[in-house]
């Protein structure tokens, strides 16, 4: 028997029962599901259908059978009785939700709103009334307090979190955005907005803000004030004028410039626990400036976009607290190149081979075990005998005794659950092997490596360029893939998870029960971030030297002139050593 108890049928996402059954019919335990009603099934419509045909069409179909409907899968026409009646079952969901917003509503117009949990400083009294919890509204307004001195969120949530104090989730720590929720929330003044947020229809998200979809209710004064208002409004000020100062200098991000979608919710930070999660900034461009006053060459920041980082951190991390967690963040191009390099393991690396065929060899069923399942299925056959006969007999008489009956389902239950290792054992090699053996016959080593991201050091003419315009020598990165070629689809099918560790080290879990990890680490990453950079500032050299602007300044030194007439010709803005050594010596060697 398979149940959900307490879940919502107008999603599969969470029925572990559900999902189970499915599992099991697509193994070919199961020829036919009996179940109540339509709604008992599913209260989707799209889910409904979309199983009816995934189950029919196994090998080995399995069929379902609607009860309160009278209706089989096995029918041709039992797919348009399925969308009928499962489009009223839908219906019927939300109109008893429809119905039980309304009702909150009419409460809410008249004053009256009683959430299961209340905010951060304030608690039920006997009445249920708002009181105001008096050990967490200190905490309240010395945020508010803070914040209006010109203490930084960040600052904030680490001195509560450096004196222990418990956040609003009752566990964990302090971060950016408790913080951030206590400044907007008008619940502080004495006001409640009902509606701000709403169940997604969809069930998508757990919750989605109310964006005029339904109608929100402001309840003025509805509880005691924590902070008073006009403190609330002029915290609403400041924020107002740090965010409009922020968007002058904000520069946006291209549409590729986005977080790889496979990763969420699949690493974990090896150093805590947490899920890794995305980040991304923008690297603004440096200048070099003369200061007139001073007369000195200052590096600043314009508002031009230099490069993009897209990031993957720990949770604590990304909420900047250190003290929790110190691992550092890491480029998705590396965890993309890490990936490529545990394919190219599981390809080339004879240890791995030995791994997966030592797993295939621990999952074969041995002589002993062989026996021991002949004999479990032995005694279960004999059981299932003395079932038929109880059974027989209970029928034939009048007052039923079905004490032995449940004694020997109950065996035979056991010893069911005994047979279910030698099968699960068995799936699961088959599934390893059939797997691994797409796998190497899928991909070859030359396919994983990808092209050259960028051309080698040792493509350019050195007799003519000179050799001091190359780097001072090529940077072995320690990667055999430099460039991330990286297959979504191949990754979804084969990692379930995995675990990255501070100095960048990834062990993946494979779908199929092994774990494995490339020996790169992000000293490799950084290596190779370092050799673009050097190729990049070389080839951005030659195109300078042999440009418009060295050419005019070649025959403005027919005649001959010192380092600082020709510094000022060019007019780059640079020291008279730095001129000398990137753009005079070259030219000398050059000539």
């Amino acid at each position: 028997m398979y149940v959900d108890e307490g879940i919502t049928g107008t999603s599969t996402k969470h029925r572990e029962g559900f999902n189970r059954m499915i599992t099991d019919c697509k193994a070919g335990k199961i020829d036919l599901i009996l179940t109540k009603s339509l709604s008992r099934f599913s209260r989707n419509t799209l889910d409904a259908i979309k199983y009816v045909r995934i189950l029919r069409e196994l090998e080995s179909p399995t069929y379902i059978f609607f009860e309160k409907e009278n209706v089989s899968s096995e029918d041709d026409t039992s797919e348009l009785m399925v969308s009928l009646m499962d489009d009223l079952a839908q219906q019927e969901s939300r109109n008893i939700g429809s119905s039980i917003s309304w009702g909150k509503r009419a409460l809410a117009s008249r004053g009256i709103v009683r959430p299961r949990r209340l905010n951060y400083g304030y608690e039920y009294n006997e009445n249920k009334e708002w009181v105001i919890k008096e050990e967490e509204a200190v905490i309240v307004r010395r945020i508010y307090t803070d914040y209006l001195n010109g203490v930084r969120r960040a600052d904030i949530f680490k001195r509560l979190n450096d004196e222990g104090i418990v956040p609003p989730c009752g566990s964990g720590l302090w971060s950016n955005s408790s913080i951030q929720n206590i400044l907007v929330n008008v619940v502080y003044k004495g006001d409640y907005i009902h509606n701000q947020k709403y169940k997604n229809p969809e069930r998508k998200q757990p919750l989605v803000p109310n964006r005029g979809e339904l109608p929100m209710i402001h309840i003025e004064d509805h509880h005691p004030a924590i902070i008073e208002k006009d403190m609330w409004d002029e915290v609403q000020k400041m924020r107002a004028e740090r965010q409009k100062s922020m968007k002058r200098v904000h520069l946006g991000f291209e549409k590729e410039e986005v977080k790889n979608e496979a990763f969420t919710d699949i690493f974990k930070c090896g150093e805590c626990g947490r899920t890794v999660g995305f980040g991304r900034y923008i690297n603004r461009k440096r200048v070099q400036k003369l200061d007139d006053k001073t007369g000195e060459i200052e590096r600043k920041k314009i508002k031009k976009k230099s490069s993009v980082t897209l990031f993957w951190r720990c949770g604590y991390g990304l909420q900047n607290m250190l003290q929790a967690c110190d691992a550092k963040q890491f480029n998705q191009e590396y965890l993309e190149i890490n990936f490529q390099h545990l394919l190219v393991e599981m390809i080339s690396n004879p240890e791995f081979k030995a791994y997966y065929e030592k797993q295939m060899d621990e999952l074969e069923i041995s002589e002993e075990e062989l026996s021991m399942e002949k004999q479990l299925i032995d005694r279960m056959n004999e059981l299932y005998q003395k079932l038929y006969e109880a059974v027989d007999e209970e029928l034939n008489k009048k007052g039923r005794d079905s004490q032995r009956i449940d004694m020997l389902t109950s065996k035979i239950v056991a010893i069911q659950e005994q047979l279910k290792i030698y099968t699960e054992k068995r799936e699961q090699q088959q599934f390893l092997q059939s797997e691994m053996e797409w796998f190497f016959n899928s991909y070859k080593l030359q396919d994983l490596l990808g092209k050259k991201r960028i051309r080698n050091f040792y493509g350019f003419d050195q007799t003519r360029y000179g050799k001091s315009l190359l780097p001072s020598k090529v940077l072995e990165t320690g990667l055999k893939a430099e460039e991330a070629s990286f297959n979504r689809e191949l990754f979804e099918r084969l990692i379930e998870s995995g675990i990255i560790y501070k100095d960048g080290t990834m062990v993946f879990k494979l779908k199929v029960g092994l774990e494995w990890s490339a020996p790169v680490t992000y000293k490799n990453y950084k290596k190779l971030i370092t050799k673009r950079r050097k190729l990049e500032s070389f080839l951005k050299r030659l195109d300078f030297l042999n440009g418009p602007k060295i050419k005019k300044s070649m025959k403005y030194c027919r005649i001959p002139r010192t380092s600082h007439e020709m510094l000022a010709f060019v007019g780059d803005v640079m020291t008279i050593e730095h001129f000398r050594t990137t753009i005079i010596n070259p030219l000398v060697e050059m000539d």
